[in-house]
This record gives C-alpha cells, sequence and structure tokens, in this order.
C-alpha cells in the first residue's frame, strides 16, 4: 500500500477534550462470557470459505490468501472474532482509504439533522468559491452521490495526469503540488450533473469544504469531535494537504476497533449508547435511495464489477450508491463501506453483524480478493447468527 507523507495527528486526549460529554467506551474484557466468545471465533475462523479459486480454504488461511490485516466480527453487541496477521499491531491505526468518504457522509447527516446543511441546495450556496470551476452547478446531494463525473469520467489509478493522481499529490509532500481546494475549485467540469452514478473521490473533497462552511467549524475539527462521540479510544490521524486540510476522500487512519465503533454506531441507526450521533432518518434514506438511484447506479456499474465473478457481490448490481455509502440492494438493510488496497466495512442488521476487513492488496483493485472478502464476511455472519452464545456480551 502507498504510504501517506503528511499526516494530522488526532490525540485520544484532544479528541475526548472535544466530547460533549464522557465517552467511556473501553473493552470490557473481564467478563465470564469471553471464554465462550474466544471458542466461538475460533471455530468461525476454522469454517470453510469457497472462494472464487473453487477452494474451500478455512476462514483464517482465506484471510491469509487475501492480504488481511485485520478482521473483526461484531455480533448482538459482542466482539465475536478478532484476527490480525503477523506482525500486525492492533493498536496502531490503519489508512481507511475511501472508508474515509463514508465517516464524512456521517459528518453530513448530522448536519442535515441539526438543519445546518440542506442537502438540495447548490454546493456555491456553502462556498461561493466553487462559482470559479466544474461544481459551480453541483447541488450537495450530487456531492453526496456522486453524480457529477458523467458517462465518460473514471478514476484511472495508472494515470499519472490523471485527476486522482492530483488528489494523491496534493497530500503527498510533492512540491509545488496544487492544494486540495484548488483542485477543487479550479476543477473543469467534466458532465452534466445529477446524471448518472460515477464514482468521483473530489466529490468528497468537495463535499467537506461544504460542510466546513456550513458548520462554520474547521473540517479537521469537525472529524475530531465526531469520532469522539463515537468513543474511540486508539490514535487516529489524517492525511493533510500543505495548507494544512484534511484529505476527505481518503485520509483517515484508525485503529481496527475503532473502525468497529463506527460500523456498531451505523448498526444501530446512529446511536452510540443513548446518543444519538446521527439521525436515523440519515440510514433510512441511504438505504432506500433516491427516485433514481438504483438507475444512475446500474449505468455505471458494469465498470466496477468483473462480469466474470459468480459470487454475492452480484448483489451490488441490484443496489446504489447513496450519502457516501454503497448500498448492496436497494430496499435492503445491509450498507457497505469500501476502500481501495482492501478495505471493507460490511454493516449488516439482518445477522445482527458488522464485519472489518482491513488490508494490504498490492493493487488497488482485485475483485476476486473482494469477492472472497464478502463470501467470509457472509460465512462468519450466518454461523454467529445461528450460534449465539447464550451468555451476556462484552461490549465495545
Amino acid at each position: 500500500m502507498t504510504p501517506i507523507g503528511r499526516r494530522l495527528p488526532f490525540a485520544v486526549a484532544s479528541l475526548h477534550r472535544h466530547a460533549p460529554e464522557p465517552v467511556g467506551a473501553a473493552l470490557h474484557e473481564a467478563r465470564d462470557d469471553l471464554a465462550v466468545l474466544a471458542r466461538l471465533g475460533e471455530t468461525v475462523l476454522g469454517l470453510p470459505v469457497h472462494g472464487v479459486d473453487g477452494a474451500g480454504l478455512p476462514l483464517r488461511q482465506r484471510l491469509e490468501a487475501t492480504a488481511t490485516d485485520a478482521f473483526l466480527v461484531v455480533h448482538a453487541g459482542s466482539l465475536a472474532v478478532q484476527w490480525y496477521r503477523d506482525g500486525s499491531v492492533p493498536t496502531r491505526p490503519q489508512a481507511l482509504m475511501s472508508i474515509t468518504k463514508s465517516i464524512v457522509g456521517c459528518l453530513a447527516g448530522s448536519l442535515i439533522g441539526a438543519r445546518q446543511l440542506d442537502p438540495d441546495r447548490l454546493a456555491a450556496d456553502y462556498v461561493p468559491e466553487l462559482l470559479d470551476g466544474g461544481y459551480a452547478p453541483a447541488s450537495v446531494r450530487d456531492l453526496l452521490d456522486m453524480r457529477t463525473g458523467g458517462p465518460g469520467y473514471r478514476e484511472d489509478y495508472d494515470d499519472p495526469d490523471g485527476e486522482l493522481a492530483h488528489l494523491a499529490r496534493a497530500v503527498d509532500g510533492t512540491p509545488g503540488a496544487a492544494t486540495l481546494r484548488d483542485l477543487i475549485r479550479f476543477n473543469p467540469r467534466v458532465a452534466e450533473h445529477d446524471g448518472p452514478f460515477c464514482y468521483r473521490s473530489l466529490d468528497t473533497d468537495a463535499l467537506g469544504w461544504v460542510l466546513e462552511r456550513a458548520s462554520g467549524v474547521a473540517i479537521a475539527d469537525l472529524i475530531a469531535f465526531f469520532l469522539a462521540r463515537l468513543g474511540v479510544t486508539g490514535p487516529v490521524d489524517m492525511a493533510i494537504d500543505s495548507a494544512g486540510v484534511p484529505q476527505c476522500s481518503g485520509g483517515l487512519a484508525m485503529t481496527p476497533l475503532d473502525v468497529a465503533r463506527f460500523g456498531l454506531m451505523v448498526l444501530h441507526g446512529g446511536a452510540v449508547g443513548s446518543r444519538q450521533v446521527v439521525p436515523t432518518s440519515f440510514f433510512k434514506d441511504t438505504r432506500s435511495g433516491g427516485p433514481d438511484s438504483p438507475e444512475a447506479f446500474r449505468s455505471r456499474v458494469d465498470q466496477l464489477l468483473d462480469e466474470q465473478i459468480d459470487t454475492d457481490v452480484e448483489g451490488l448490481r441490484t443496489g446504489h450508491y447513496r450519502n457516501q455509502f454503497w448500498v448492496p440492494r436497494t430496499g435492503g438493510r445491509a450498507l457497505m463501506c469500501l476502500g481501495i488496497h482492501g478495505q471493507w466495512i460490511l454493516v449488516d442488521p439482518d445477522t445482527d453483524a458488522v464485519v472489518v476487513k482491513l488490508s494490504s492488496w498490492p493493487d488497488p483493485q482485485d475483485p476476486a480478493k473482494f469477492s472472497d472478502a464478502v463470501e467470509a464476511g457472509r460465512v462468519a455472519t450466518a454461523h454467529l447468527a445461528d450460534n449465539q452464545p447464550q451468555a451476556a456480551p462484552w461490549l465495545i
């Protein structure tokens, strides 16, 4: 995985200072049911997972074969499975890549719920500087749902002069590179907005700028405040450009356990304990999508999935993209967060589970490894749903 150069550290102490109330979210490991869960986790790791290669490898070996660094499954509020690659440090933040986008999407949901952000207004109503470039006619909804790129745009990881390469140079310390906000402000218009879904990372960085202006709070502080409300306990940092602006499209790094905490908040409809961090209505809207979300998604989905892979990952073809989340099946309850090099969160209310898989794939995208990850998650959650321990869960 390409290392990120310039980073902005968020100390745990400073996160807690941002919190509106105490955030006691430490693991309670001294529970009587710990041994029960440990045995269950070992059983799950030994379950056969049939990959696209046709082999039925034990889940543990399937994780190793897909360059996994950390694999966690939270089921019924319990940390039922926790596996780390040899040499991996569980307390070290790992780059989340585009999972960052879903966290920023939840920030938008919080502001929408607080009536500080209207998704139907133009983004330029909040950031007038956007009138200078291609984002001038874009609505906040266009940014949330990635509807600015049109049929001709595609993120190309191998194009040294592409938009994605310029984004990377903005945060990797390249001398003389444009700042993130210069890229956003002066980018050319590539298509009619409110068109087909088109995965475009710059949309999320533009969204971060909008959130900053709508709230009146620097986006770095907004992110820190939000993570504090989640109850994160480990170190967090984020890639920034030469002006100190965080990369909202993919710059966060967090510990695997704190990533699971984020997933658990999503599973619980935006709640962390008794605190409503994100409105439940935001996740309802995410799952149902807009009137044309499925159609807009299907028009481009064949560019995102390998036609030769026939597994449950194909469920994405009946889904959509909304609010910076992937919805595998429109009208279903599952949500996914995805990042290049194998970062994946599955939130599945039907099995009361959250799956976190953080990886170090050598290539940005690998359809076979992704398909195998989905199957591993399905096998784990199905087994846990059928074999829930009777002891009270220990909560993360």
